[in-house]
């Protein structure tokens, strides 16, 4: 009833008791959810992300100054997207592409082939992987906050292991004696 259109069908199955349950949810119109923008910190690093977040913001947009804001911000977001969709498109991707042409130019070096292009390649993939770890570096951090104020057992394990680190155990006097907080001469 929740899904108007879904059709279920019993199979039948000698070997098993159960029966299977088919569900049919061809007719249901799905509507995809809008991604959600992330602003990328390796973008900063490139060239043509500040022309295209000023392209915007110097762009003439109707209506008050809290609606221009709004629509300079949402406008940004969508052109920042296909800016890195044609600019960087999928880093993995890229990765995987040049450590296949690396080992192709490798082969050719090993035969006496020149030698220049495999290091170019091996230029560009380290610049790749520092993009990616840029990319990573950010997540983790998104995650943190998305999952470190919650009481979830991620949070208290964060939190005891940064008490364990910023713990003090004991401290040296000026006879240089190491005290604890157990001793009642410190």
């Amino acid at each position: 009833m929740i899904f108007p259109g879904t059709k279920v069908h019993h199979i039948d199955n000698t070997t098993s008791e159960p029966k299977f349950l088919w569900i049919d949810i061809a007719d249901l119109d799905f509507q995809r959810r809008k991604k959600l923008f992330r602003f990328e910190e390796m973008w900063l690093d490139e060239k043509g992300c500040r022309e295209v977040v000023e392209g915007v913001w110097i762009s003439n947009i109707g209506g008050t100054n809290n609606t221009q804001v709004l629509r300079k911000i949402d406008l940004c977001g969508k052109e920042l997207t296909n800016w890195s969709q044609n600019h960087f498109g999928s880093i993995r991707k890229e990765l995987d592409r040049k450590r296949k042409e690396l080992a192709c130019y490798e082969r050719l070096a090993l035969k006496g082939g020149n030698a220049t292009c495999m290091l170019t390649i091996q230029k560009e993939i380290n610049s790749l992987m520092v993009q990616e770890e840029r990319m990573w570096r950010q997540r983790s951090r998104t995650l943190y906050l998305k999952d470190g104020d919650r009481n979830t057992r991620f949070f208290h394990c964060r939190a005891t292991m940064r008490k364990r680190r910023n713990n003090i155990a004991g401290i040296k006097d000026r006879s240089d004696q190491w005290c604890t907080q157990t001793d009642q001469n410190c």
